[in-house]
């Protein structure tokens, strides 16, 4: 902290502590006296498994009260959004799209996670878009996308499925409806009635 100040928002990527950690998390929540720690932890015994699901997780260090929510359909610990009355800043870990199968929530193969990838960066975007209705917004993390050779190492991958039209989840992220309603969980665990985007674009769930 030294080396960078004291900043109102800090963004880590990679935590890869689990979801029933408490020891960890009760060190990480505690690691900067003065901040608020809001963090999104993965969720997905079925497809986090390397190092026991230890994998992935985002945090955001605040000065202040914010506002704090993870998206519905983060199962992977890689979104977490705080807000404050303005601006929105969303910290994120995007997918790194492999050949590797994807599960859903039934078990079933569900693509690779190149798509999944696809479909991450689609509803960030979507995301992004609901939260500019009241004010500014920052996306800020680890997107894993090279978009020159100076951002890669040893190549930058231009095949398919590595690349694709980067205007795709743009486009994907602009067909989404507003006009529909599904379940939504609390961070109480209550399971209530709100408006959420069309399939593929989802609501988000609070957890302050």
């Amino acid at each position: 902290m030294q080396q960078i100040g004291s900043p109102d928002v800090l963004c880590l990527q990679e935590l890869r502590i689990r979801a029933q950690d408490s020891a960890d998390i009760a060190r990480l929540q505690a690691a900067l006296p003065g901040y608020r720690c809001h963090f999104s932890l993965a969720r997905d015994a079925r497809n986090v498994t390397f190092r026991g699901g230890r994998m992935y997780g985002v945090a955001t260090f605040v000065r202040g009260r914010w506002r704090a929510e993870v998206p519905i359909w983060d199962l992977e610990g890689r979104v977490v959004a705080v807000r404050k009355t303005g601006l929105a800043v969303v910290n994120i870990y995007a997918v790194n799209g492999t050949s590797k199968p994807y599960y859903n929530e039934q078990g079933e193969v569900s693509g690779d996670r190149h798509a999944l990838k696809r479909r991450f960066q689609a509803q960030v975007v979507n995301l992004g878009y609901e939260l500019r209705r009241e004010g500014s917004v920052i996306l800020a993390g680890d997107w894993n996308v090279s978009r020159t050779a100076l951002d890669t190492y040893p190549r930058l991958r231009t095949e398919e499925p590595h690349a694709r039209d980067f205007d795709q989840p743009l486009r994907l992220a602009r067909r989404c409806s507003l006009s529909r309603t599904i379940p939504v969980r609390s961070a109480t665990g209550r399971i209530s009635k709100g408006p959420t985007r069309a399939p593929g674009c989802l609501d988000i769930n609070s957890t302050a």
